[in-house]
């Protein structure tokens, strides 16, 4: 008993350790104290590797996190909406465009961002959405429409308020910006509703 709680001592504190290298954007730290659990024949779980993928994303390190993402699953463990969206991100922010298309869909196979279609076709409700998860829905959507896989009526995309907007729609500027980059549909904004 006393060597279980040692081990489950040990984890806890590799992961305290891991999330400070995430805030810090210390993906080469990150990535070491992985290796080092792994050396110890401790089995990173979830948040172990979602710390790394992270701290990856914020240190610009695509290739890295996309790998992470891989060897989660090699190692039994499956990832979750935090996985997928730190990989998204960091995909997204380095321009690689397809691999984040990439990762969406296979996040969409896995069960994940079905929150961001409403309960009709043409809605996206981006709510709780990032900047980089928010650009490659719209893009993946605007692909199907034209593709001709959907039917391509009136899109109504809710970008809605977030935590840290002080007042200001979080992602308005950002889609809006996004959709004209993508030559997308006319945009109407509704004046009553500025989410």
């Amino acid at each position: 008993e006393m060597q279980q709680r040692r081990v489950e001592l040990d984890i806890i504190s590799f992961g305290v350790a891991m999330a400070s290298c995430e805030d810090g954007g210390k993906w080469e730290k990150a990535l070491q104290l992985l290796c080092d659990m792994q050396n110890l024949k401790m089995e990173p779980g979830t948040t172990s590797f979602n710390a790394t993928i992270s701290a990856c994303e914020k240190g610009g390190q695509w290739e890295k996190a996309l790998e992470l993402l891989d060897e989660m699953q090699q190692h039994g463990v499956e990832p979750d909406i935090t996985s997928f969206n730190a990989v998204i991100n960091a995909c997204e922010t380095s321009s690689r465009h397809r691999k984040a298309d990439q990762i969406y869909r296979r996040a969409i196979k896995a069960g994940f961002y079905a929150e961001f279609f409403g309960g009709d076709s043409n809605t996206l409700d981006l709510h709780g959405a990032s900047e980089g998860v928010a650009n490659v829905v719209v893009r993946n959507r605007l692909q199907e429409f034209r593709s001709g896989c959907q039917i391509l009526n009136d899109v109504v995309i809710v970008t809605g308020r977030g935590k840290n907007s002080s007042g200001a729609p979080v992602l308005l500027t950002s889609v809006r910006s996004f959709i004209r980059k993508v030559d997308g549909p006319t945009i109407t904004e509704v004046a009553s509703n500025p989410g």
